[in-house]
């Protein structure tokens, strides 16, 4: 049982280890070609195909050497930022309260432009959700990239944020959430990012109690983490 056990590990390792080689064939005048030998007439040809699906074929007179090698890995993950155009930036995360205010959780999206590989602006709405009361910030949304490959990225919004509470509520004010973080390109359209910020919410209220108006401001004080993908 063990024997056929080690020998089951053993095939499945040569069959992975096969799947990793190719095909190269050196050809006298220098050139080198990849690929699958898909027929060899002995003495006389070889025939190979490439892995675009190119099929090409060599005397053997033409040949230095057929060897087997480890397949040469053409995917990268160093893509390129989007340098100018449309893009839209939806992101989530918390907002953990500082100096006793409630937390809230986030969901903004962005509909922007690349001006340049470096900078970005555009529109921005969200919703900010806390225990006692929901807001909808609209807010225009700045942005600056430092550096390739993982950039330092730099946010500021800046707008306002509406809340239309129960009966006797209104809120209201400035809202304002700048931010610094990373960015990666994960696909050639897509990119993450990760933030940390500031938010503040500011609140102009007015109570309806008991027939009376009354009116006071107050604000909130948040950080902000948050986890964004383009588009």
């Amino acid at each position: 049982m063990k024997l056929l056990t080690f020998l089951f590990f053993f095939l499945c390792f040569q069959a992975l280890a096969q799947s990793n080689l190719q095909d190269v064939i050196y050809l006298k005048n220098g050139s080198v070609i990849r690929g699958l030998v898909i027929e060899q007439v002995p003495n006389i040809s070889i025939k190979l195909r490439t892995s675009d699906g190119s099929v090409f074929v060599y005397k053997i007179t033409e040949v230095e050497k057929i060897t087997k090698e480890e397949k040469i890995s053409t995917r990268s993950n160093n893509y390129e930022f989007k340098k100018s155009g449309y893009v839209n930036i939806a992101e989530i995360g918390y907002a953990p309260g500082l100096s006793n205010s409630e937390g809230a959780f986030i969901l903004s999206d962005v509909n922007g432009y690349m001006i340049n590989e470096s900078f970005s602006a555009g529109i921005g709405a969200g919703i900010s959700v806390f225990n006692s009361a929901t807001f909808i910030p609209i807010y225009a949304d700045f942005r600056a990239y430092l550096g390739d490959k993982i950039s330092i990225m730099i946010v500021g919004d800046i707008g306002y944020g509406f809340q239309s509470g129960n009966a006797y509520t209104k809120l209201n004010g400035l809202f304002v959430n700048p931010a610094i973080g990373i960015r990666t390109s994960i696909t050639q359209k897509n990119v993450i990012m990760f933030s940390l910020g500031y938010m503040k919410q500011f609140v102009s209220a007015k109570v309806n109690l008991l027939g009376y108006t009354y009116s006071y401001n107050d604000s909130t004080n948040n950080l902000s983490l948050k986890f964004g993908i383009t588009f």
